[in-house]
């Protein structure tokens, strides 16, 4: 298929495509938010927000053939869910900045910030709901309803194992089982509504879902070493907050399975006496897990993109193969 097997220089024609859809549902989601409590407030960290999982929604609406305006309502959704876990997220982790603002409960008290984590929940399914208005049967709305619903408790749940699984050794599949609940499930959300939405064929859906769930993994394996090596003013958010909640993060994971004996008992005997985030930065540099995790990145990635060969050729298929590179932020 053209495109896989070369650099993919169609930028500016994706862009025209999916960057008018974007525009109109931050928009939407900025003025629903506009008559409802402390939604100036909310509104101003989507004002912000990149955006991937409706890009998702997008891209994969056009790439099995289906105009993206039909799946406003769906990118919409996706993000508002998306929203709601970052708020609710930020209070667990007792993070201070989202977005390059101070995180929601340092705004408003605690129990208002979970509230209103809860309102965008609500508010993502009424909307999705309401997608009925641009699709072609009232069959697709329940599909996408289902989808969502489902991908959205696989999130919790692999919240949960985060949490349970914090100050624990965890092997590699126990890491990646982890972060495909917590992260590829949303991913996956948005490409299948968009599989939905564009009335996309079972083969086409099938290579989405294969796709964002290793694109998922992948962004988060970005996400753990911005954790360690990422700039918090660039970030917009705290930088070593997960590594001080122990939460379950690749460069430990591999540290403690692939390391070497020395290294390991290194890295405990820092752990003891209460290290910094920066001290583990030279043993995975000596240790080689540096160039271990970008592999694996990597890899993931291939396969993301390698999985949609067959799809049919256009500005969506090339906006899905493009992604990646635009939101696996360099670390290196």
């Amino acid at each position: 298929m053209p495109g896989l097997e070369r650099t993919v220089n169609h930028t500016q024609a994706v862009q025209a495509v999916l960057g008018t859809h974007l525009h109109t549902c931050r928009s939407r989601l900025i003025a629903g938010l506009a008559d409802t409590a402390d939604g100036a407030l909310i509104a101003e960290y989507f004002e912000r927000c990149k955006m991937i999982r409706a890009r998702l929604v997008f891209a994969s609406t056009a790439a099995v053939g289906g105009d993206p305006a039909r799946a406003t309502f769906a990118a919409e959704a996706v993000e508002l869910v998306h929203g709601a876990s970052l708020f609710h997220d930020d209070l667990i982790d007792g993070a201070d900045q989202r977005r390059g603002l101070p995180a929601l409960h340092c705004r408003v008290p605690p129990s208002e910030a979970i509230l209103l984590g809860d309102f965008l929940l609500m508010r993502a399914f009424d909307i999705l709901c309401r997608s009925r208005e641009a699709v072609y049967s009232s069959g697709q709305v329940i599909d996408a309803v289902q989808v969502l619903s489902a991908q959205s408790q696989l999130c919790c749940r692999g919240q949960r194992l985060e949490i349970e699984f914090s100050g624990r050794l965890v092997s590699d599949t126990d890491y990646f089982a982890i972060v495909e609940d917590k992260t590829s499930a949303l991913f996956i959300a948005a490409t299948a509504l968009g599989g939905i939405m564009g009335n996309g064929s079972e083969e086409d859906c099938a290579a989405l879902t294969v796709y964002s769930r290793h694109l998922g993994v992948a962004f988060q394996i970005c996400d753990d070493m911005l954790d360690l090596l990422g700039n918090e003013g660039t970030l917009g958010k705290p930088v070593g907050n997960s590594f001080a909640h122990w939460r379950p993060l690749l460069p430990v994971v591999y540290l403690s399975s692939y390391g070497s004996l020395p290294a390991r008992k290194e890295w405990v005997e820092r752990c003891a006496s209460g290290c910094s985030y920066r001290e583990l930065l030279p043993i995975l540099h000596r240790e080689g897990i540096i160039e271990r995790i970008a592999d694996t990145q990597a890899s993931y990635v291939t396969t993301a993109v390698a999985s949609l060969e067959g799809m049919p050729d256009g500005d969506g298929l090339r906006a899905l193969i493009e992604l990646p590179a635009s939101i696996l932020t360099a670390w290196r």
